[in-house]
Protein backbone atom coordinates (compact mmCIF):
# COMPACT_ATOMS: atom_id res chain seq x y z
CA UNK A 1 0.00 0.00 0.00
CA UNK A 2 2.93 2.45 0.54
CA UNK A 3 4.54 2.21 -3.15
CA UNK A 4 0.34 2.94 -4.05
CA UNK A 5 1.06 6.48 -1.69
CA UNK A 6 3.78 7.20 -2.96
CA UNK A 7 2.70 6.53 -6.52
CA UNK A 8 -0.58 9.10 -6.08
CA UNK A 9 1.85 11.65 -4.08
CA UNK A 10 3.49 12.50 -7.94
CA UNK A 11 0.98 10.64 -9.88
CA UNK A 12 -1.47 13.19 -9.03
CA UNK A 13 0.47 16.99 -9.12
CA UNK A 14 1.93 15.76 -12.52
CA UNK A 15 -1.37 14.69 -14.01
CA UNK A 16 -2.76 18.34 -13.20
CA UNK A 17 -0.03 19.94 -14.53
CA UNK A 18 -0.42 17.95 -17.52
CA UNK A 19 -4.17 19.19 -17.99
CA UNK A 20 -2.90 22.58 -17.17
CA UNK A 21 -0.10 22.77 -19.51
CA UNK A 22 -2.33 21.64 -22.52
CA UNK A 23 -5.32 24.16 -21.46
CA UNK A 24 -2.33 26.77 -21.42
CA UNK A 25 -1.37 25.83 -24.88
CA UNK A 26 -4.96 25.80 -26.42
CA UNK A 27 -5.80 28.69 -24.80
CA UNK A 28 -2.58 30.45 -26.23
CA UNK A 29 -2.30 28.66 -29.46
CA UNK A 30 -1.79 31.62 -31.69
CA UNK A 31 2.08 31.96 -29.97
CA UNK A 32 2.55 28.19 -29.18
CA UNK A 33 1.03 26.86 -33.04
CA UNK A 34 3.39 24.45 -34.06
CA UNK A 35 3.81 20.60 -35.09
CA UNK A 36 5.52 20.00 -32.02
CA UNK A 37 2.29 20.50 -29.70
CA UNK A 38 0.28 19.09 -32.29
CA UNK A 39 2.06 15.47 -31.17
CA UNK A 40 1.89 16.91 -27.60
CA UNK A 41 -1.47 17.22 -27.49
CA UNK A 42 -1.61 13.72 -29.12
CA UNK A 43 0.94 12.30 -26.34
CA UNK A 44 -1.72 14.12 -23.89
CA UNK A 45 -4.32 11.49 -25.04
CA UNK A 46 -1.99 8.66 -24.89
CA UNK A 47 -0.31 9.29 -21.93
CA UNK A 48 -3.38 9.48 -20.06
CA UNK A 49 -5.20 6.43 -21.12
CA UNK A 50 -2.18 4.73 -20.31
CA UNK A 51 -1.96 5.69 -16.96
CA UNK A 52 -5.50 5.30 -16.09
CA UNK A 53 -5.37 1.49 -17.96
CA UNK A 54 -2.45 1.13 -15.82
CA UNK A 55 -3.44 2.10 -12.61
CA UNK A 56 -6.68 -0.20 -12.81
CA UNK A 57 -4.84 -2.99 -14.04
CA UNK A 58 -2.04 -3.07 -12.09
CA UNK A 59 -1.70 -0.65 -9.55
CA UNK A 60 -5.45 -0.49 -7.54
CA UNK A 61 -5.93 -4.09 -8.68
CA UNK A 62 -2.49 -5.06 -6.40
CA UNK A 63 -3.84 -3.35 -3.26
CA UNK A 64 -7.42 -4.27 -3.30
CA UNK A 65 -8.42 -7.06 -0.93
CA UNK A 66 -11.74 -9.14 -1.35
CA UNK A 67 -13.69 -6.66 1.37
CA UNK A 68 -11.91 -3.38 -0.03
CA UNK A 69 -13.98 -0.56 -1.48
CA UNK A 70 -13.11 -1.88 -5.01
CA UNK A 71 -13.36 -5.43 -4.61
CA UNK A 72 -17.19 -5.39 -5.89
CA UNK A 73 -15.49 -3.84 -9.24
CA UNK A 74 -13.20 -6.10 -9.73
CA UNK A 75 -15.42 -9.32 -8.97
CA UNK A 76 -18.12 -7.55 -11.51
CA UNK A 77 -16.52 -6.49 -13.82
CA UNK A 78 -16.35 -9.21 -16.19
CA UNK A 79 -20.40 -8.88 -16.71
CA UNK A 80 -20.00 -5.53 -17.99
CA UNK A 81 -16.46 -4.97 -19.85
CA UNK A 82 -14.62 -7.53 -21.86
CA UNK A 83 -10.98 -7.89 -19.36
CA UNK A 84 -9.48 -8.77 -22.59
CA UNK A 85 -9.74 -5.35 -23.86
CA UNK A 86 -7.65 -4.04 -20.72
CA UNK A 87 -4.97 -6.28 -20.97
CA UNK A 88 -4.48 -6.30 -24.54
CA UNK A 89 -3.89 -2.22 -24.12
CA UNK A 90 -0.84 -3.00 -21.99
CA UNK A 91 0.93 -3.65 -24.53
CA UNK A 92 -0.81 -1.72 -27.48
CA UNK A 93 -0.13 1.46 -25.90
CA UNK A 94 3.28 0.50 -25.65
CA UNK A 95 3.56 0.51 -29.49
CA UNK A 96 1.60 3.69 -29.44
CA UNK A 97 4.30 5.32 -26.80
CA UNK A 98 7.00 4.06 -28.51
CA UNK A 99 6.47 4.65 -32.32
CA UNK A 100 5.07 8.32 -31.47
CA UNK A 101 8.70 8.88 -29.93
CA UNK A 102 9.79 7.70 -33.14
CA UNK A 103 7.79 9.90 -34.90
CA UNK A 104 8.29 13.20 -33.14
CA UNK A 105 12.18 12.72 -33.75
CA UNK A 106 11.53 12.33 -37.10
CA UNK A 107 9.10 15.55 -36.77
CA UNK A 108 12.19 17.44 -34.79
CA UNK A 109 15.06 16.16 -37.42
CA UNK A 110 12.97 17.41 -40.58
CA UNK A 111 12.19 20.92 -39.10
CA UNK A 112 15.66 21.49 -38.11
CA UNK A 113 16.75 20.71 -41.48
CA UNK A 114 14.10 22.56 -43.83
CA UNK A 115 11.62 24.49 -41.81
CA UNK A 116 10.20 26.27 -44.78
CA UNK A 117 9.38 23.00 -46.49
CA UNK A 118 8.84 20.36 -43.51
CA UNK A 119 6.88 22.78 -40.81
CA UNK A 120 3.66 23.12 -43.18
CA UNK A 121 3.77 19.87 -44.44
CA UNK A 122 3.89 18.67 -40.49
CA UNK A 123 0.83 20.64 -39.71
CA UNK A 124 -1.14 19.55 -42.06
CA UNK A 125 -1.04 15.80 -42.42
CA UNK A 126 0.31 14.81 -38.93
CA UNK A 127 -3.28 13.77 -38.19
CA UNK A 128 -2.19 10.77 -40.71
CA UNK A 129 0.95 10.24 -39.05
CA UNK A 130 -1.22 9.53 -35.42
CA UNK A 131 -3.51 7.83 -37.24
CA UNK A 132 -1.38 5.09 -38.40
CA UNK A 133 0.70 5.31 -34.66
CA UNK A 134 -2.98 4.28 -33.11
CA UNK A 135 -3.85 1.67 -36.13
CA UNK A 136 -1.16 -0.28 -37.32
CA UNK A 137 -0.36 -1.94 -33.47
CA UNK A 138 -3.36 -3.65 -33.80
CA UNK A 139 -3.01 -6.72 -35.59
CA UNK A 140 -0.12 -7.41 -32.97
CA UNK A 141 -2.57 -6.88 -30.29
CA UNK A 142 -6.30 -7.38 -31.15
CA UNK A 143 -5.54 -11.30 -30.99
CA UNK A 144 -5.28 -11.60 -27.70
CA UNK A 145 -8.84 -10.78 -27.27
CA UNK A 146 -9.26 -13.71 -28.49
CA UNK A 147 -8.46 -15.37 -24.85
CA UNK A 148 -10.33 -15.80 -21.52
CA UNK A 149 -8.33 -13.02 -19.81
CA UNK A 150 -10.59 -13.04 -16.37
CA UNK A 151 -10.28 -11.19 -12.86
CA UNK A 152 -8.57 -13.58 -10.27
CA UNK A 153 -8.58 -13.32 -6.71
CA UNK A 154 -5.23 -14.38 -5.23
CA UNK A 155 -5.69 -15.67 -1.76
CA UNK A 156 -1.90 -15.95 -0.29
CA UNK A 157 -0.94 -12.33 -1.65
CA UNK A 158 -4.91 -10.72 -0.71
CA UNK A 159 -4.75 -9.10 -4.28
CA UNK A 160 -7.04 -9.41 -7.69
CA UNK A 161 -5.47 -10.07 -10.62
CA UNK A 162 -6.27 -10.32 -14.75
CA UNK A 163 -5.07 -13.80 -15.44
CA UNK A 164 -4.20 -14.30 -19.20
CA UNK A 165 -3.52 -17.71 -20.36
CA UNK A 166 -0.89 -15.83 -23.07
CA UNK A 167 2.68 -16.29 -21.81
CA UNK A 168 5.29 -13.31 -22.09
CA UNK A 169 7.18 -14.61 -24.83
CA UNK A 170 4.44 -15.21 -26.92
CA UNK A 171 3.48 -11.30 -26.67
CA UNK A 172 7.02 -10.11 -26.88
CA UNK A 173 7.79 -12.13 -29.52
CA UNK A 174 6.91 -9.10 -31.71
CA UNK A 175 6.41 -6.23 -28.91
CA UNK A 176 9.89 -6.41 -27.98
CA UNK A 177 12.11 -6.02 -31.14
CA UNK A 178 9.49 -3.38 -32.02
CA UNK A 179 10.76 -1.71 -28.99
CA UNK A 180 14.43 -1.83 -29.38
CA UNK A 181 14.17 -1.01 -33.27
CA UNK A 182 12.04 2.00 -32.23
CA UNK A 183 14.42 2.98 -29.76
CA UNK A 184 17.83 3.04 -31.97
CA UNK A 185 16.11 4.27 -34.98
CA UNK A 186 15.01 7.38 -32.43
CA UNK A 187 18.43 7.67 -30.79
CA UNK A 188 19.70 7.62 -34.63
CA UNK A 189 17.35 10.30 -35.59
CA UNK A 190 17.93 12.36 -32.08
CA UNK A 191 21.98 12.29 -32.95
CA UNK A 192 21.43 13.44 -36.08
CA UNK A 193 19.58 16.09 -35.01
CA UNK A 194 22.02 17.59 -32.36
CA UNK A 195 24.35 17.20 -35.04
CA UNK A 196 22.16 19.67 -36.96
CA UNK A 197 22.06 22.00 -34.68
CA UNK A 198 25.21 22.70 -33.59
CA UNK A 199 25.37 23.77 -37.09
CA UNK A 200 22.52 26.68 -37.35
CA UNK A 201 22.62 29.65 -36.06
CA UNK A 202 21.14 31.00 -32.76
CA UNK A 203 18.22 32.94 -34.56
CA UNK A 204 17.54 29.92 -36.79
CA UNK A 205 17.42 27.36 -33.51
CA UNK A 206 15.10 29.92 -32.16
CA UNK A 207 12.70 29.57 -35.01
CA UNK A 208 13.06 26.02 -35.31
CA UNK A 209 12.44 25.38 -31.13
CA UNK A 210 15.35 23.55 -31.00
CA UNK A 211 15.10 23.18 -27.18
CA UNK A 212 12.26 21.07 -27.29
CA UNK A 213 14.87 18.55 -29.47
CA UNK A 214 15.85 18.31 -25.22
CA UNK A 215 12.84 16.90 -24.31
CA UNK A 216 12.18 14.00 -27.15
CA UNK A 217 15.96 13.06 -26.16
CA UNK A 218 15.34 12.76 -22.47
CA UNK A 219 12.19 10.91 -23.54
CA UNK A 220 13.94 8.67 -25.46
CA UNK A 221 16.09 7.74 -22.57
CA UNK A 222 13.82 6.92 -20.43
CA UNK A 223 12.21 4.56 -22.96
CA UNK A 224 15.93 2.73 -23.74
CA UNK A 225 15.90 2.45 -19.62
CA UNK A 226 12.39 0.96 -19.69
CA UNK A 227 13.71 -1.51 -23.05
CA UNK A 228 16.80 -2.18 -20.73
CA UNK A 229 15.08 -3.11 -17.77
CA UNK A 230 12.01 -5.28 -20.15
CA UNK A 231 15.08 -7.55 -21.36
CA UNK A 232 16.79 -7.75 -17.90
CA UNK A 233 12.95 -8.83 -16.41
CA UNK A 234 12.96 -11.90 -19.00
CA UNK A 235 16.44 -13.18 -18.35
CA UNK A 236 17.09 -12.91 -14.69
CA UNK A 237 15.92 -15.95 -12.36
CA UNK A 238 12.24 -14.66 -10.63
CA UNK A 239 14.02 -15.95 -7.59
CA UNK A 240 16.47 -13.35 -7.46
CA UNK A 241 16.77 -10.34 -5.84
CA UNK A 242 17.58 -8.53 -9.25
CA UNK A 243 14.63 -9.48 -10.76
CA UNK A 244 12.14 -8.39 -7.14
CA UNK A 245 14.25 -4.50 -7.71
CA UNK A 246 13.34 -4.61 -11.69
CA UNK A 247 9.76 -5.60 -10.76
CA UNK A 248 9.59 -2.60 -8.65
CA UNK A 249 11.66 0.04 -10.86
CA UNK A 250 9.54 -1.08 -13.88
CA UNK A 251 5.95 0.79 -12.58
CA UNK A 252 7.95 3.89 -11.76
CA UNK A 253 9.72 4.33 -15.21
CA UNK A 254 6.25 3.95 -17.14
CA UNK A 255 5.41 6.56 -14.70
CA UNK A 256 7.96 8.49 -15.82
CA UNK A 257 7.73 8.28 -19.62
CA UNK A 258 4.00 8.89 -19.18
CA UNK A 259 4.33 11.77 -16.84
CA UNK A 260 7.38 13.57 -17.78
CA UNK A 261 6.58 15.54 -20.90
CA UNK A 262 4.59 18.36 -18.52
CA UNK A 263 7.42 18.97 -16.39
CA UNK A 264 10.03 18.76 -19.35
CA UNK A 265 8.34 21.37 -21.19
CA UNK A 266 7.67 23.65 -18.07
CA UNK A 267 11.36 23.49 -17.82
CA UNK A 268 12.41 24.28 -21.34
CA UNK A 269 9.67 26.84 -22.57
CA UNK A 270 9.60 29.75 -20.76
CA UNK A 271 6.50 30.77 -21.84
CA UNK A 272 4.74 27.99 -20.71
CA UNK A 273 5.66 28.48 -17.44
CA UNK A 274 5.85 32.10 -17.01
CA UNK A 275 1.73 31.66 -18.33
CA UNK A 276 1.79 28.44 -16.12
CA UNK A 277 3.33 30.25 -12.82
CA UNK A 278 1.15 33.23 -13.00
CA UNK A 279 -1.80 30.67 -12.52
CA UNK A 280 -0.67 29.12 -9.66
CA UNK A 281 0.66 32.16 -8.18
CA UNK A 282 -2.96 34.37 -8.86
CA UNK A 283 -4.90 30.81 -7.73
CA UNK A 284 -5.71 31.52 -3.79
CA UNK A 285 -4.32 27.64 -2.45
CA UNK A 286 -6.65 27.54 0.43
CA UNK A 287 -10.10 28.11 -1.67
CA UNK A 288 -8.35 25.80 -4.74
CA UNK A 289 -7.69 22.89 -2.35
CA UNK A 290 -11.42 23.55 -0.65
CA UNK A 291 -13.18 23.73 -4.75
CA UNK A 292 -11.06 20.48 -5.39
CA UNK A 293 -12.06 18.81 -2.00
CA UNK A 294 -16.20 20.17 -2.36
CA UNK A 295 -15.80 18.54 -6.30
CA UNK A 296 -15.02 14.87 -5.03
CA UNK A 297 -17.40 14.93 -2.77
CA UNK A 298 -20.26 15.90 -4.62
CA UNK A 299 -19.23 14.12 -7.64
CA UNK A 300 -19.27 10.82 -5.14
CA UNK A 301 -22.03 11.25 -3.42
CA UNK A 302 -24.51 12.92 -5.91
CA UNK A 303 -23.14 12.33 -9.39
CA UNK A 304 -22.26 8.96 -9.80
CA UNK A 305 -25.16 7.36 -7.46
CA UNK A 306 -27.52 9.39 -9.66
CA UNK A 307 -26.33 7.46 -12.62
CA UNK A 308 -26.33 3.51 -10.92
CA UNK A 309 -29.29 1.45 -11.16
CA UNK A 310 -29.53 -1.50 -8.44
CA UNK A 311 -27.90 -3.98 -11.30
CA UNK A 312 -24.87 -1.35 -12.40
CA UNK A 313 -21.10 -1.66 -11.48
CA UNK A 314 -21.07 0.93 -9.13
CA UNK A 315 -24.24 -0.61 -7.11
CA UNK A 316 -22.15 -3.16 -4.53
CA UNK A 317 -19.30 -0.39 -3.92
CA UNK A 318 -22.53 2.07 -2.61
CA UNK A 319 -23.63 -0.96 -0.58
CA UNK A 320 -20.02 -1.40 0.87
CA UNK A 321 -19.70 1.95 1.62
CA UNK A 322 -23.36 1.68 3.98
CA UNK A 323 -21.22 -1.39 5.76
CA UNK A 324 -18.25 0.02 6.21
CA UNK A 325 -17.87 4.40 6.43
CA UNK A 326 -19.00 6.42 8.50
CA UNK A 327 -22.20 7.80 6.46
CA UNK A 328 -23.54 10.96 8.51
CA UNK A 329 -19.92 12.26 8.76
CA UNK A 330 -19.95 12.09 4.57
CA UNK A 331 -23.40 13.32 4.59
CA UNK A 332 -22.77 16.46 6.66
CA UNK A 333 -19.74 17.24 4.62
CA UNK A 334 -21.88 18.15 2.24
CA UNK A 335 -23.53 21.08 4.37
CA UNK A 336 -20.20 21.47 6.04
CA UNK A 337 -18.51 22.61 2.56
CA UNK A 338 -20.85 24.66 2.02
CA UNK A 339 -19.82 26.67 5.27
CA UNK A 340 -16.64 26.21 4.07
CA UNK A 341 -17.20 28.34 0.54
CA UNK A 342 -19.03 31.14 1.36
CA UNK A 343 -17.12 31.71 4.56
CA UNK A 344 -13.52 31.45 2.66
CA UNK A 345 -15.16 33.78 0.15
CA UNK A 346 -15.80 36.44 2.49
CA UNK A 347 -12.57 35.89 3.71
CA UNK A 348 -10.98 36.71 0.68
CA UNK A 349 -12.63 39.37 0.07
CA UNK A 350 -12.07 40.98 3.61
CA UNK A 351 -8.53 40.33 2.43
CA UNK A 352 -8.65 42.10 -1.09
CA UNK A 353 -9.92 45.26 1.46
CA UNK A 354 -7.15 44.66 3.89
CA UNK A 355 -4.39 42.55 2.63
CA UNK A 356 -3.29 40.24 6.19
CA UNK A 357 -0.81 37.85 5.78
CA UNK A 358 0.51 36.45 9.71
CA UNK A 359 -2.56 35.35 10.70
CA UNK A 360 -4.63 33.97 8.33
CA UNK A 361 -4.10 30.48 8.95
CA UNK A 362 -5.95 30.63 12.12
CA UNK A 363 -8.65 31.91 10.28
CA UNK A 364 -8.69 29.01 8.19
CA UNK A 365 -8.37 26.95 10.84
CA UNK A 366 -11.92 28.39 12.45
CA UNK A 367 -13.30 28.29 8.76
CA UNK A 368 -12.54 24.18 9.17
CA UNK A 369 -13.35 23.57 12.26
CA UNK A 370 -16.80 25.99 13.74
CA UNK A 371 -19.13 25.13 11.19
CA UNK A 372 -19.14 21.57 13.20
CA UNK A 373 -21.12 22.99 15.89
CA UNK A 374 -23.65 23.28 13.46
CA UNK A 375 -23.72 20.11 10.94
CA UNK A 376 -22.20 17.86 13.63
CA UNK A 377 -26.14 17.33 14.38
CA UNK A 378 -26.12 15.03 11.09
CA UNK A 379 -23.52 12.41 13.68
CA UNK A 380 -27.82 11.95 15.30
CA UNK A 381 -29.43 10.69 12.58
CA UNK A 382 -29.26 7.54 10.38
CA UNK A 383 -27.52 8.25 6.93
CA UNK A 384 -26.56 5.71 3.89
CA UNK A 385 -27.24 5.73 0.45
CA UNK A 386 -30.80 4.42 -0.59
CA UNK A 387 -31.63 2.68 -3.72
CA UNK A 388 -34.73 4.36 -4.93
CA UNK A 389 -37.32 2.35 -7.00
CA UNK A 390 -39.31 5.04 -8.29
CA UNK A 391 -35.87 6.61 -9.96
CA UNK A 392 -34.04 3.89 -10.12
CA UNK A 393 -30.93 5.34 -8.82
CA UNK A 394 -29.22 5.30 -5.90
CA UNK A 395 -29.23 8.51 -3.62
CA UNK A 396 -27.51 9.50 -0.16
CA UNK A 397 -30.34 9.98 2.27
CA UNK A 398 -30.64 10.85 5.79
CA UNK A 399 -33.56 10.89 8.64
CA UNK A 400 -32.61 14.50 9.81
CA UNK A 401 -34.68 17.01 9.19
CA UNK A 402 -33.51 19.81 6.51
CA UNK A 403 -34.55 22.67 9.07
CA UNK A 404 -32.11 21.54 11.65
CA UNK A 405 -29.03 22.48 9.44
CA UNK A 406 -30.66 25.36 7.50
CA UNK A 407 -31.61 26.98 10.61
CA UNK A 408 -28.02 28.31 11.00
CA UNK A 409 -27.09 27.45 7.58
CA UNK A 410 -29.01 29.81 5.70
CA UNK A 411 -28.36 32.72 7.58
CA UNK A 412 -24.73 32.25 7.38
CA UNK A 413 -25.18 32.21 3.80
CA UNK A 414 -26.99 35.18 3.84
CA UNK A 415 -24.83 37.25 6.28
CA UNK A 416 -21.62 36.33 4.71
CA UNK A 417 -22.97 37.30 1.38
CA UNK A 418 -23.70 40.67 2.79
CA UNK A 419 -20.24 41.23 3.97
CA UNK A 420 -18.78 40.06 0.57
CA UNK A 421 -21.03 42.72 -0.99
CA UNK A 422 -19.44 45.60 0.95
CA UNK A 423 -15.73 44.37 1.26
CA UNK A 424 -15.95 44.03 -2.81
CA UNK A 425 -17.62 47.64 -2.96
CA UNK A 426 -15.21 49.06 -0.80
CA UNK A 427 -12.15 47.06 -3.11
CA UNK A 428 -13.76 48.52 -6.23
CA UNK A 429 -13.80 52.23 -5.13
CA UNK A 430 -9.86 51.68 -3.66
CA UNK A 431 -8.70 50.14 -6.69
CA UNK A 432 -10.05 53.59 -8.67
CA UNK A 433 -7.62 55.62 -6.59
CA UNK A 434 -4.81 53.39 -7.33
CA UNK A 435 -1.96 55.15 -9.09
CA UNK A 436 0.22 52.31 -10.37
CA UNK A 437 -2.05 50.68 -13.58
CA UNK A 438 -0.62 46.78 -12.74
CA UNK A 439 -1.30 47.19 -9.57
CA UNK A 440 -4.80 48.36 -10.09
CA UNK A 441 -5.39 45.45 -12.89
CA UNK A 442 -4.01 43.07 -10.83
CA UNK A 443 -6.42 43.63 -8.40
CA UNK A 444 -9.36 44.56 -10.52
CA UNK A 445 -9.01 41.02 -12.22
CA UNK A 446 -9.19 39.55 -8.83
CA UNK A 447 -11.96 41.37 -7.38
CA UNK A 448 -13.82 40.65 -11.09
CA UNK A 449 -13.41 36.93 -9.78
CA UNK A 450 -14.65 37.29 -6.51
CA UNK A 451 -17.58 39.28 -7.78
CA UNK A 452 -18.72 36.48 -9.95
CA UNK A 453 -17.96 33.62 -6.87
CA UNK A 454 -20.61 36.08 -5.22
CA UNK A 455 -22.85 35.80 -7.66
CA UNK A 456 -22.78 32.23 -7.86
CA UNK A 457 -23.41 32.38 -4.16
CA UNK A 458 -26.31 34.14 -4.11
CA UNK A 459 -27.78 31.81 -6.78
CA UNK A 460 -27.24 28.79 -4.14
CA UNK A 461 -28.16 30.54 -1.42
CA UNK A 462 -31.94 31.31 -3.23
CA UNK A 463 -31.83 27.70 -4.06
CA UNK A 464 -31.16 26.35 -0.33
CA UNK A 465 -33.67 28.78 0.87
CA UNK A 466 -36.18 27.32 -2.07
CA UNK A 467 -35.41 23.96 -1.15
CA UNK A 468 -36.50 24.42 2.78
CA UNK A 469 -39.15 26.71 1.95
CA UNK A 470 -40.67 24.44 -0.42
CA UNK A 471 -39.84 20.86 1.18
CA UNK A 472 -42.95 19.51 0.89
CA UNK A 473 -43.77 20.18 -2.29
CA UNK A 474 -43.00 18.60 -5.83
CA UNK A 475 -41.26 22.55 -6.75
CA UNK A 476 -37.95 21.10 -4.80
CA UNK A 477 -37.48 18.60 -6.85
CA UNK A 478 -36.64 20.62 -9.37
CA UNK A 479 -34.38 22.61 -7.55
CA UNK A 480 -32.75 19.90 -6.56
CA UNK A 481 -31.96 19.15 -10.07
CA UNK A 482 -30.42 22.97 -10.34
CA UNK A 483 -28.43 23.03 -7.59
CA UNK A 484 -25.54 20.67 -8.65
CA UNK A 485 -24.86 22.60 -11.45
CA UNK A 486 -24.42 26.41 -9.05
CA UNK A 487 -21.95 23.91 -7.11
CA UNK A 488 -20.35 23.52 -9.93
CA UNK A 489 -20.24 27.02 -11.25
CA UNK A 490 -19.26 27.91 -7.71
CA UNK A 491 -16.39 24.86 -7.64
CA UNK A 492 -14.47 25.05 -10.87
CA UNK A 493 -15.06 29.00 -11.82
CA UNK A 494 -12.17 30.42 -10.49
CA UNK A 495 -9.77 28.60 -13.00
CA UNK A 496 -11.38 29.48 -15.66
CA UNK A 497 -11.77 32.97 -15.03
CA UNK A 498 -7.85 32.94 -13.90
CA UNK A 499 -7.30 31.32 -17.48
Amino acid sequence: MWLLLIQLVYVIPSVVLYILTVCTVIVKWSTFKSSFFQFFFFDFGVNIFTLLNTFYVLRFANYTCDTCFLAPIFQNLDKYFSSAFFYAMQYHMAYVQYASTLITSLNRLSVIYNFARFEPLWKRYSFVAMILILVLPTPNTIWMLGYGTSWTYDEVQSRFLLHSPLTQKSISTVLLPFMVISIILSLGLNVFSLILVRRVSQQRRKLVETHFLKLIVITCGVQLLGTFLTIMLGITPPTSFVFSLIVYAIPFISDCLTLCHPWLLIWLSKPIRDTILNIIRATPVSSSILNFATFLKVFTTLRLPEITCHECLLASSFEWCNKYLPMPFIYSMGYHMAFLQYGITTIISLNRLTLWKKYSWIIILLLIFLPFLSTSAAFNYNSQFTYLNSTDYYSLTTEMPLLEIYVSLIPFMIIAIIISLIANYSSFKFVKKVQLWKASKAESNFLKILSTTLVIQMIGTFLSTGMLVFEQSDFKTNLSVIRPFVSDGLTLVQPCMIH
